[in-house]
């Protein structure tokens, strides 16, 4: 499908390119998108800043951010425990753009607590209150904090999630996959290609299980009969995430913002440097040095390097003369 993978980063069987940050999973790219940190799904809990009042661990719910309803359902089991009464309420099934179908998940995880009936809340509770130890309406309010702090991250994550299939289905990012025979189906032997964004036009959607599938969120009539392609193992480049979407370090030196503050540390650092030096560098050797040491940028060095009074320059030999005219013409 057009462009061929680089053969220099070729993924082959057990490869991991994004632990060289060439590349990135679907969960890093969204959460690099959110937070401008690109991390897997497993460790996105450091993107809440360790302003959770308790850790997931604590909480036992591993899987929160792959299934957002957790925490809620578990907050409603603590609540009814909290007015004195037994909660018989059962989960809903998840809904939203980056949930499977209930038929999915209940075939790929049958065993999580999400859907498990109410008295495996009823018994996460008492399991709580046994280990944590505080009455359980100081369990509730701490819970409760937690809640609306994972579901304002989750509202986050969702629009990242859809800004990222938003640009590859306009073409500004490329997505990369293996050719699956089927959902759920890979196949080992296929190589990656790029995915045309034309494909992305349809009900389409990229889960973060790095499979490309169709989006069931959307009306049943638009995906009803959809009969492929599928891909799975889906990365993206992460100089082309961020290009599209700079840190703010990026931004503020494109914008023009900190170009005072590396151009007063060059300057420092220049006469800070030739003061006393009796065998002056080469130009470039002291703009390289410059640059290694205050982090500043070419131009700014050779402002700097210009700014220096003559006696603190090193005057051109005759061969460099020459050599500098002969460039010139």
């Amino acid at each position: 499908m057009g462009e061929a993978f680089p053969k220099d980063n070729a993924m082959g069987a057990g490869d991991q390119p994004e632990a060289s940050g060439k590349w990135m999973r679907t969960d890093e790219a969204v959460a690099w998108i959110a937070f401008r940190r690109s991390l897997p799904l497993d460790r996105w809990e450091e993107l809440t800043d360790g302003l959770l009042k308790r850790s997931l661990r604590e909480w036992e719910l591993s899987c929160a951010f792959k299934f957002p309803d957790q925490p809620t359902i578990l907050l409603r089991a603590i609540e009814a425990r909290t007015a004195g009464h037994v909660w018989r309420g059962f989960p809903p099934y998840p809904a939203g753009p980056r949930r499977k179908s209930p038929t999915d998940v209940g075939r790929l995880w049958p065993s999580l607590p999400t859907f498990a009936p109410a008295w495996s809340y009823r018994a996460h509770v008492r399991r709580l209150m046994r280990r944590i130890g505080p009455p359980v309406q100081g369990l509730a309010a701490e819970l409760r904090h937690d809640v609306e702090l994972l579901t304002e991250f989750d509202h986050k994550i969702e629009a990242a999630h859809s800004v990222l299939i938003e640009a590859v289905r306009e073409g500004r990012m490329t997505a990369w996959g293996r050719r699956a025979y089927g959902w759920g189906e890979p196949n080992v032997s296929a190589e990656h290609e790029a995915i045309s964004a034309t494909l992305f036009l349809g009900p389409r959607t990229i889960e973060f299980t790095d499979w490309l599938v169709y989006d069931k969120t959307r009306p049943p009539k638009e995906w009803a009969g959809y009969q492929g392609p599928y891909f799975d193992l889906i990365r993206f480049r992460a100089a082309e995430a961020m290009r599209l979407w700079p840190s703010p370090e990026d931004t503020a030196a494109m914008s023009g913002q900190g170009q005072s503050d590396g151009l007063a540390a060059a300057r420092a650092w220049m006469d800070k440097h030739t003061a006393n030096l009796k065998v002056l560098p080469k130009r470039e050797v002291m703009l390289a040095d410059c640059r290694k040491a205050t982090g500043c940028n070419y131009r700014q060095a050779l402002a700097a390097w210009g700014a220096l009074p003559p006696e603190r320059k090193r005057k051109p030999r005759q061969t460099d003369r020459k050599l500098s005219k002969a460039a010139a013409r």
